[in-house]
């Protein structure tokens, strides 16, 4: 009885290594990819430029983070706009009325909201705008600023490093 119950155990044991390799060493072989995110600027005033590399592989999301305190009375609003060199990518407005909660911003005390969902659906999707390695001039012009110590990101996917 003793014997069968370690031939159990240990077959057990043989299962949930079988699973972990399955679960950890398997999706790194063949290219697992996960959100990855990018912090590109702290939303300080109403005005803010700065350049952008895509990094990675779309899909691309622009994201937004708050202190997670903060989060109840979400309100602001403005445009963000991309260009490359002269040319015009996109103009997008954002604002409290078009969030989408994400969960896969990872830090700390920040919750993490997706600024351009509804245009992934309904338009144009980033990342038939943007291209990986390319480089972008980007302009977020709010009428209304969000939570202090707000910031914005960039999503895209990568490889999965385990």
């Amino acid at each position: 009885m003793v014997s069968k119950l370690k031939a159990i155990a240990v077959a057990i044991a043989v299962a949930i290594t079988a699973l972990i390799v399955l679960a950890v060493v398997v999706p790194n072989l063949l290219g697992g990819k996960i959100p990855m995110t990018q912090k590109l600027i702290d939303c300080t005033n109403n005005l803010l430029t700065f350049q952008m590399a895509c990094p990675n592989l779309p899909p691309y999301q622009f994201l937004l983070s708050v202190l997670a305190p903060e989060t109840n009375g979400l309100t602001f609003q403005g445009d963000l706009t991309i260009r490359q060199g002269n040319r015009l990518v996109a103009r997008i407005p954002i604002g409290s009325s078009d969030l989408t909660p994400c969960n896969w911003l990872h830090q700390a005390s920040l919750d993490g909201y997706i600024l351009t969902w509804s245009r992934t659906n309904q338009a144009e999707r980033l990342s038939e705008l943007l291209q990986p390695s390319q480089t972008y001039d980007v302009q977020v012009a709010f009428a209304k600023l969000p939570p202090p110590h707000s910031s914005l990101w960039l999503s895209s996917m990568g490889k999965a490093h385990w």
